[in-house]
């Protein structure tokens, strides 16, 4: 299965950021811990179509108002028990959490392989 790793980085490091709390989505693909970045199946691009290859090199700031309008429009749509289905509920599920690693880090910059 095909995934989106997506880092929030330091722009001057490029280490990857770490949240202030520790998060746990229960999805299948993300890294544990605490480190700003998520595992994103390839499948929910039917939904989100370029949003997310189109963070890659912008900062947290800069991507908001996009991550922040897609989670608005489908902010009703409920998840699937199935992670892998591309339904609007799951695919805002993923980028709520990288909603939340850009307020933590707005100077922060994406890095999207």
């Amino acid at each position: 299965m095909s995934t989106y790793h997506v880092q929030l980085c330091n722009a001057q490091t490029h280490m990857t950021l770490v949240c202030a709390a520790p998060f746990d989505d229960g999805i299948p693909f993300r890294t544990t811990g605490r480190t700003c970045e998520l595992e994103i199946t390839t499948n929910y691009r039917q939904v989100f179509g370029d949003l997310v290859e189109t963070l890659a090199g912008r900062t947290g700031i800069e991507s908001m108002g996009k991550l922040m309008a897609f989670c608005l429009t489908h902010r009703t749509a409920e998840r699937s028990a199935n992670y892998f289905k591309p339904t609007p509920g799951n695919a805002v599920h993923a980028i709520n959490r990288l909603v939340l690693f850009a307020k933590e880090h707005p100077g922060g910059i994406w890095r999207v392989t």
